[in-house]
């Protein structure tokens, strides 16, 4: 199964999250407008990449004849359910830099929060699942 698409979603991905740790770092009243813009960014690309993931990936996995990446598969594809409302929740509170600028310190503490969820789940999936899946 060819997943290079989804790898190199995965580093676009990536590179959004270190854009917005890094406006984090910086007067985040000041960026907030960029960060802003930061997250509609990667809200559209995880959008994509989550459709990607459970339209063509998840379903041919889950029906995989070789138990273990079966198992696998629907481990991962319950857990981005999650993933997935915790970062609808946190765009929709944090969109506009409007809401950035009267929360600042809590859209501080909830955006570090949230990368560490999809860079944890970004690394799981680069690490464990796709490997299997580059096999078959």
């Amino acid at each position: 199964m060819n997943i290079n698409n989804l790898k190199r979603q995965h580093q676009e991905i990536r590179q959004l999250v270190d854009d917005i740790e890094s406006l984090l770092n910086q007067d985040v009243m000041a960026k907030a407008f960029d960060i802003s813009l930061k997250i509609a960014t990667l809200a559209g690309k995880l959008s994509f990449h989550l459709k990607s993931e459970d339209d063509f990936l998840y379903p041919s996995l889950i029906i995989s004849k070789d138990e273990d990446l079966k198992k696998i598969s629907l481990s991962f594809n319950q857990e981005m359910g999650h993933i997935s409302q915790s970062f609808s929740d946190y765009k929709t509170k944090y969109m506009s830099s409007t809401r950035i600028k009267e929360a600042c310190t809590q859209f501080t503490a909830d955006t570090r929060s949230i990368i560490l969820e999809l860079r944890n789940r970004l690394n799981k999936e680069d690490k464990k699942l796709y490997p299997i899946v580059e096999q078959f």
